[in-house]
């Protein structure tokens, strides 16, 4: 193929999975694209019936153990969303679910029941109650099972999709852009070489294992505990953080300190095999100046290393389920789904970091200062619940947010994350992977003359 079909072949690709990706936010996930959505706003007053709740204006105080309104929706057309929005929310601390509301919808001549609703954790801002289309009679809204808690409502109303906001803009952007990358390794990149990259690879897998060996024998080396320190440290971090955030900060979740050590597992996986990537390159000068090596085995090596640790520091996590009486679940099989996604994107951020620290040695002490902030990103000292509205979206671009919750879900919940949660998982890993080839490819026979 010559260039300029290759080009032209390229610019379709990216063309029709824009195209693609438009379709699939607008009738997979109901964003509306051409218009917000709205088709009518109750009047917050406006309902037909009340029980336990204590209005003050337009601030709704629960006083007894099923508050709710119920509004009359037979006027309106065919609607999927019920959106309540909120300019305050306070709720019971003494209840742990206190947050949590419950909509019934019923069609004419229906009564409400548990089997036509459906429940959503109420915080400050936009909150949207997804239900089956139809054209409902009436809808209910049980704002609380307990007394005490205190809603300022801005509106409530109706919606046949959600409206179109940024967050949905950047991550459509952001899809067209590993769209795009992916389009370009398609196109641009020579398969052939591809082949002879990894034949050479499998010449250096012994290599490979013996540096993870040789770090790990550095790493214990003259310690009384040796490895066990990969299972204690995890363990004592765990006991702290939950001293600290679960009685002094008082972040109400059952068992915090497994709730912890899910997320900083992940995370401290990440962490580590990035960290140790940024200066493998610096750190192998001696190797690389006297015979010649692949010279991605150094930060593939970290990220090896770092997924060795993280195995070991799992072990730690069983051992605490254990003593709390956490239960186990055969989800908990599907544990190494998401350390693969985390070791994927690691390489890819590795290669990169890699990069960056041989050209700009600053980028190794810039890079402690990221992953701060990173960290305080990522929800693994605190619940997704506990951030504002108009703060989430920022998270939710955040790759670490997605294998946190994934590995969460597996260990914790016992839950199996849907096509959607793998699809953007291994999405952030294997494009960031591929950006990470092509820097470091680009970048490679330069090391030499800078480390």
């Amino acid at each position: 193929m010559s260039k300029t079909a290759r080009i032209v072949a390229f610019f379709l690709c990216v063309f029709v999975g824009a195209i693609a990706f438009a379709l699939v936010m607008d009738l997979v996930f109901g964003i509306s694209i051409s218009s917000n959505g709205e088709i009518s706003t109750l009047d917050v007053h406006n309902y037909i019936e009340t029980k336990d709740l204590a209005a003050t204006g337009n601030t709704f105080a629960t006083t007894g153990d099923d508050s709710q309104m119920v509004y009359d929706t037979s006027h309106l057309p065919a609607f999927s969303y019920v959106e309540v929005n909120l300019k305050s929310a306070s709720f019971n601390a003494v209840a742990s679910d206190a947050s949590l509301a419950q909509l019934f919808f019923a069609l004419d001549g229906e009564d409400f029941n548990d089997a036509k609703s459906v429940w959503l954790t109420l915080v400050s801002g936009r909150n949207f109650f997804q239900i089956p289309s139809a054209n409902y009679a009436s809808i209910r809204i049980d704002f609380s099972q307990y007394p005490g808690c205190v809603y300022e409502i801005t509106n409530i109303g109706t919606m046949t999709r959600l409206p179109l906001r940024a967050r949905h803009l950047i991550m459509f952007l952001l899809a067209v852009v590993f769209w795009s990358i992916l389009c370009w390794a398609l196109f641009f990149y020579n398969i052939k070489e591809i082949y002879l990259q990894w034949h050479g690879f499998k010449k250096y897998k012994y290599l490979l294992q013996s540096l993870v060996i040789k770090d790990f024998t550095v790493k214990y080396r003259r310690s009384a505990l040796g490895v066990l320190w990969s299972v204690l440290n995890p363990l004592l971090m765990a006991f702290v953080m939950s001293i600290v955030f679960s009685n002094i900060m008082r972040i109400q979740i059952e068992n915090y300190a497994v709730f912890y050590l899910t997320g900083s597992l992940i995370f401290g996986f990440m962490n580590e095999a990035t960290s140790g990537s940024l200066a493998s390159l610096i750190g192998a000068a001696g190797l690389i100046k006297k015979v010649y090596i692949p010279k991605y085995i150094f930060p593939l090596e970290k990220c090896f290393f770092a997924l060795v640790n993280t195995v070991f520091a799992m072990l730690a996590m069983l051992i605490l389920m254990v003593v709390v009486g956490f239960p186990l679940k055969p989800q908990m099989l599907l544990f190494f789904v998401p350390l693969i996604y985390v070791l994927v994107f690691s390489v890819g951020l590795g290669l990169v970091l890699a990069t960056a620290g041989v050209f700009f040695r600053d980028t190794m002490h810039l890079y402690g200062v990221v992953v701060q902030a990173w960290t305080f990103l990522t929800p693994i000292i605190y619940p997704m619940d506990l951030l504002p509205e108009n703060v989430r979206w920022i998270v939710e671009l955040n790759p670490m947010y997605y294998y946190v919750n994934y590995f969460r879900d597996v260990m914790m919940y016992g839950n199996m994350p849907d096509l959607a949660t793998n699809a953007k998982c291994a999405g952030f890993a294997v494009v960031l992977l591929l950006i990470g080839l092509l820097v470091f490819k680009r970048n490679q026979d330069k090391f030499i003359l800078y480390v």
